[in-house]
């Protein structure tokens, strides 16, 4: 959605109209009756979420966040753009090769090695539980 370059438009209605257009609002936000109505290309109309752009490009990079249920069937996600996504994307690169070099294996096969290691935690519970079983 970002990349596509959507226009972004700001409109001013009742609540009652923005409904009526389609506009997703958040079930425990309290409304005046005038309310800003945020577009972004056909793809999002909603309550004012804060956004101030003029095209869905000008947020540059995405990285997620977090993601949660918010009611049944509605789920919200959060990120952050621009500048603040190449910072959290340089953290999760540097956390990636620190526990690459923990681990001694290269990020690229940080899931392997992760499988590999508790794959041996279990099977080395699996050895000890014989054991004591053993000396019963």
């Amino acid at each position: 959605m970002i990349i596509q370059n959507e226009p972004v438009i700001t409109e001013l209605m009742t609540l009652e109209e923005a409904r009526q257009a389609g506009a997703i609002d958040l079930f425990d936000e309290k409304y005046s009756n005038r309310v800003r109505v945020v577009s972004v290309g056909s793809l999002s109309k909603e309550l004012c979420g804060g956004t101030h752009l003029k095209a869905s490009a000008e947020a540059g990079q995405f990285r997620l966040v977090s993601e949660s249920g918010i009611a049944s069937g509605v789920r919200r996600i959060e990120g952050v753009t621009g500048a603040g996504a190449w910072q959290l994307a340089r953290q999760q690169q540097d956390e990636l090769e620190a526990l690459g070099g923990l681990l001694k294996t290269k990020p690229a096969d940080l899931l392997a090695r992760a499988q590999q290691l508790l794959d041996q935690l279990r099977d080395l519970k699996q050895a000890r539980s014989q054991d004591q079983q053993a000396k019963r």
